[in-house]
């Protein structure tokens, strides 16, 4: 809590990607295929990063988790796939982000424009 209140307190712009937005934003399948096969060492890196986490029999052999970090990095230099919102939030009590009139303006992505869009921007980054 005291952590994300001082990233708040901070004299810069802030841009936000929500768990919630973040959620759908996984891997499978023919998507997980194509990068666990690819021939780039990027591909190849985060395959063998990701073969090694120790949470990764909870996915399945042919699937990612949850890509938060994806849509954070995205985010630095794009928005147009995702439904931004100039939102006003503070960290309470509870360490939970919330709205207020009173809070630090915040940018946040809300949702997606074209989430298919985003996977194949990805993807493609990794091949």
């Amino acid at each position: 809590m005291a952590a994300a209140r001082a990233v708040f307190a901070a004299p810069w712009p802030i841009t936000l990607a929500p768990l919630d937005s973040c959620m759908p934003v996984a891997l499978s399948g023919n998507d997980y295929k194509r990068v666990e096969n690819a021939a780039s060492e990027r591909a190849r890196v985060v395959i063998e990063n990701y073969d090694l986490w120790s949470r990764r029999g909870e996915f399945g052999p042919e699937a990612s988790s949850v890509l938060f970090d994806c849509v954070a990095a995205y985010l630095c230099w794009e928005e147009s796939l995702c439904v931004m919102e100039d939102m006003r939030l503070v960290i309470d009590d509870a360490g939970c982000t919330v709205e207020t009139p009173e809070g630090r303006p915040v940018r946040c992505a809300m949702n997606w424009k074209d989430l298919p869009a985003f996977k194949r921007l990805l993807i493609e980054s990794l091949l």
